[in-house]
């Protein structure tokens, strides 16, 4: 391939990035791929080759944006779903895949009051704000994290699958005893 070429390719493909950041609401990516490509001598390729030639026909340039963008665009359209029960509640939180919490509901929160918070019909009623939310962000997948005793984690996986949302991966992340530390020795009296 010519260097005209070459460049004819990676301008169609910076516009197709443009594309997909507009559709998705990734509009600052674009000019953060644009200018580490640009500086990294794309527009100022002499014709008689040198390192960005070079770095055009191996395709290394055109891989990292490639790649760059799809994390980028995977990060923002999938979600983490922790659900925490216990005894005598259900929490519900709804994460990015950082960690960083963007909203969160429990059996308490949608009015249940007292033995009521703890049944599948507050855990499902907190599920379903969850998911409205999830909407309003966005996110097309969740990753559903599970968290502690409780009989209504089945209920919960059938109405998350049942309202629409993808489902990629189911995680028991309960903790487990393994006895953990030593105990401090025996009193003698």
């Amino acid at each position: 391939k010519t260097l005209g070429d070459l460049r004819q390719e990676m301008s169609s493909l910076l516009a197709r990035f443009a594309r997909l950041a507009a559709t998705r609401a990734l509009q600052p990516l674009t000019s953060a791929l644009r200018a580490p490509l640009l500086s990294r001598g794309l527009a100022g390729a002499k014709k008689d080759g040198g390192p960005a030639l070079s770095a055009l026909r191996t395709g290394t340039l055109r891989s990292t944006a490639v790649r760059a963008l799809s994390t980028a665009v995977d990060e923002s359209r999938r979600g983490v779903l922790m659900v925490k029960t216990s005894f005598n509640n259900t929490i519900v939180t709804l994460t990015k895949e950082n960690g960083d919490v963007l909203a969160w509901a429990s059996g308490g929160s949608c009015g249940f009051k007292k033995s009521k918070r703890k049944s599948a019909l507050a855990a499902t009623s907190a599920l379903d704000v969850i998911v409205a939310k999830a909407r309003t962000f966005s996110l097309d997948a969740l990753i559903v994290r599970l968290s502690g005793p409780g009989k209504v984690h089945r209920e919960l996986l059938t109405r998350c699958a049942a309202s629409g949302v993808r489902i990629d991966a189911i995680q028991n992340v309960t903790p487990m005893a393994h006895n953990g530390c030593r105990q401090p020795k025996a009193r003698r009296v």
